[in-house]
């Protein structure tokens, strides 16, 4: 037969085998994916690219040129319980020829997936003149 203390302290062992710990995270919950990104897109037109993640919520911009001519642009959307995005992207490219058109919009769209501090995908852009496609990547700050 167990001592009154002994009985005590197995009590004591079997609670705390139930009741985790306060500072352990559930393994089951998904990695947060908050913070700063910053990366390059390639293809029909290069640059850099920075976003931010806030409670899955995507919003970014972009710089870079297009056969020299400057380009700029935004895109924001929700990010997936996958991690997938898919977006659209709006912004401007800006001729430089000597002809010195102007500034013209484009839209198109950023898809991929954000992984952990990595993230890569898809993009597309187009207006009445020209249409490009490219990859994308980038990492956390």
């Amino acid at each position: 037969m167990l001592s009154l203390l002994s009985r005590r302290q197995a009590l004591l062992l079997a609670a705390a085998a139930v009741v985790p710990s306060a500072g352990r995270a559930d393994p089951a919950a998904p990695a947060s994916l908050d913070g700063t990104y910053v990366g390059s897109f390639a293809g029909e037109a290069t640059g850099t690219l920075t976003f931010t993640v806030e409670n899955r919520q995507l919003s970014g911009s972009l710089k870079g040129v297009v056969k020299n001519d400057p380009i700029e642009a935004t895109f924001s959307g929700a990010i997936g319980e996958d991690g997938s995005v898919a977006m659209p992207l709006a912004g401007t490219v800006r001729d430089t020829s000597r002809f010195n058109l102007g500034t013209f919009p484009f839209s198109g769209a950023v898809n991929g997936r954000i992984a952990g501090e990595t993230c890569s995908g898809g993009w597309t852009g187009a207006n009445q003149f020209a249409r490009h496609a490219g990859t994308w990547s980038a990492s956390r700050k």
